[in-house]
């Protein structure tokens, strides 16, 4: 320990390591730039897909600077440890505990990524899914298969859909339709969903949430009828990526926290 902090003015700090906490204090900023800098600008920007293409391609550049970051770092450290010239000095520690710190975030949306399915439109009635009423239905580019990807366009939305998520169904109330309407404005709200429209029946309830690291915005409409044939009402929900092809697990997070909450709420 006497020669990372003591012995500064005889043992210069290795190279290695003040070219690792280089590397990662710029794996740092990309990080912020890929995340909520210019996922702030991607919302009120005119061209946001093109944005959101740029925050892709940074996320790819984050991650050779943290493997050279980290690579360079490591060596630091070991020369540090094993020649008496140099020392591993407040940079190498630094650099450490940085690169700890980037790997985490990167972690889990790699995570995210692979653990997603390609599918960004996600509702509990695949047959007769909600409709928007006020807020935008999403557009696509029909030009390519690719660009239709992970919605209904896409001709494998429905297999891909029921075998992410093969227990989303209808949720079933005894109460009347009111009383879930209700229930169903106070558990957006407690989610902190940005209501947009409700509409003079109460049957459509219009919001929208906006993920604040990735800063991808989803549309959200939630439909409640009485139920016909059982008595009682019939809650439906459907959550849409404005952006992307997957929604990185945000879409059936929004929708199984709403659920989980409006059950708490009328059960």
């Amino acid at each position: 320990m006497a020669r990372i902090f003591f012995t500064k003015d005889v043992v210069k700090p290795s190279i290695f390591t003040t070219l690792g906490l280089v590397f990662l204090l710029l794996t740092a900023i990309a990080l912020l730039l890929a995340g909520p800098i210019l996922g702030t600008v991607q919302q009120s920007s005119a061209y946001p897909e093109t944005i959101y293409g740029w925050r892709l391609k940074t996320i790819l550049i984050v991650q050779l600077l943290l493997f050279a970051g980290s690579s360079l770092t490591f060596i630091g450290i070991l020369h540090g440890r094993i020649s008496q010239r140099v020392r591993i000095g407040w940079r190498g520690l630094t650099a450490a505990l940085i690169a700890a710190a980037m790997a985490f975030p990167l972690w889990q949306l790699h995570q995210l990524r692979t653990s997603s399915p390609e599918v960004h439109d996600i509702s509990t009635n695949l047959t007769d899914p909600p409709s928007f009423q006020v807020l935008a239905e999403r557009s696509y580019d029909v030009s390519s298969l690719s660009l239709v990807r992970g919605g209904r366009l896409d001709p494998s939305y429905a297999t891909m859909h029921r075998q992410a998520f093969p227990t989303l169904a209808p949720l079933k109330f005894s109460v009347g339709a009111l009383e879930v309407r209700a229930a169903a404005t106070r558990a957006a709200k407690m989610l902190d969903w940005h209501i947009d429209h409700t509409s003079n029946s109460g049957t459509y309830t219009e919001a929208h949430y906006t993920d604040p690291w990735l800063q991808l915005r989803s549309n959200i409409v939630v439909r409640v009828r009485s139920d016909a044939a059982g008595g009682g009402s019939v809650l439906d929900i459907r959550a849409v990526s404005v952006l992307g092809i997957s929604d990185y697990g945000v879409n059936i997070r929004l929708i199984r926290r709403f659920l989980s909450e409006i059950r708490r709420q009328l059960n």
